[in-house]
């Protein structure tokens, strides 16, 4: 099965697919997408990440103008792994998993991964 690419604002809450882009010629690939967003013109200021999806997000990659964890390069995570660290994050932050979150999270902060939860299907389970 072929990867498509969808690019994702996370400055809303939730995070809104701002162009599917796999109908575009120019931006079918992972390079095209990056082209894009190197020239968009629209949502030009906000925090967009690539998602790849091949029959659901498999894979998120912040670009380099994505956050300030990472200046100068790529970060391509894939989504199990945004997952179990979305599920840490939600620990306290006094037990291992809540401060293994805190360690790894580097570009993937709470904010973030919680805009991205749509992508991500997950959600936060209430206390009763």
């Amino acid at each position: 099965m072929s990867s498509a690419f969808d690019l994702v604002c996370l400055s809303h809450d939730p995070g809104i697919s701002v162009r599917m882009i796999t109908d575009s010629a120019e931006v079918r690939t992972l390079d095209g997408a990056h082209e894009w967003m190197r020239s968009r013109t629209q949502h030009e200021a906000c925090d967009v990440v690539i998602v790849r999806v091949s029959g659901g997000p498999v894979e998120v990659i912040c670009p380099p103008s994505g956050c300030s964890a990472h200046s100068n390069s790529v970060v391509r995570v894939d989504v199990p792994w945004l997952r179990l660290l979305w599920a840490a994050q939600q620990c306290d932050k006094n037990t291992p998993a809540g401060r293994a979150a805190e360690q790894a999270a580097s570009c993937w902060s709470t904010t973030r991964l919680h805009r991205l939860r749509h992508e991500l299907d997950v959600v936060r389970l209430e206390s009763p």
